[in-house]
């Protein structure tokens, strides 16, 4: 096989989950062009399809240790579990990763930073962060358009192809899903 994909991003959604006992979930899909079917022929071969998975796990792996996390004070790290590969044509792939973080929650105020290097965007992106009933967010900080609904339980963030951003994101969210028993 010899040449891996030949890759155009085309758009990418995040979903991220704050789970009470302490961990975020993610969710992340990025959707391609790739013009030489090389993901069709991997998807036909388990080893192929295996390696592969494996470069992909191994790649975003090394992008998210580029970045530095801070939840409450203290350093954390993503976890990438088995990404997926979705193929809807023979020349648009799409590629799914889960990745898991945890962190110690905190009763009332709790703060996610997240430190990366500042870049012009390539392809527009949206990220969506979803909260508990018990949660609710009291301030963001990013770059792109940001919209907060459903009573502070639901931000999106979406950015725009060449639009700059800056490196940080920030998140203080009210966490009060342990302060009275049955309120999760």
């Amino acid at each position: 096989m010899g040449r891996g994909p030949e890759l155009y991003p085309l758009y990418s959604q995040g979903f991220f989950t704050i789970i009470p006992t302490g961990e975020i979930i993610q969710v992340v899909d990025f959707r391609y062009y790739e013009k030489t079917g090389y993901y069709e022929r991997v998807l036909r071969n388990k080893q192929l399809l295996r390696k592969e998975k494996e470069l992909l796990r191994k790649g975003m792996e090394k992008i998210l240790s580029e970045e530095k996390i801070v939840i409450n004070g203290r350093n954390a790290s993503w976890r990438v579990l088995d990404p997926n590969i979705i193929l809807h044509d023979t020349n648009h792939p799409e590629i799914v990763f889960h990745v898991a973080i945890e962190f110690e929650a905190r009763p009332g105020r709790n703060v996610y930073e997240e430190y990366y290097e500042g870049t012009v965007v390539e392809y527009p992106y949206t990220a969506f962060w979803i909260l508990p009933r018990c949660m609710k967010l009291l301030d963001v900080e990013a770059s792109g358009e940001i919209r907060v609904t459903d009573e502070g339980r639901l931000l999106v963030i979406s950015v725009k192809k060449g639009e700059a951003v800056d490196g940080y994101e920030g998140l203080i969210f009210d966490n009060q899903c342990h302060a009275t028993p049955g309120s999760q």
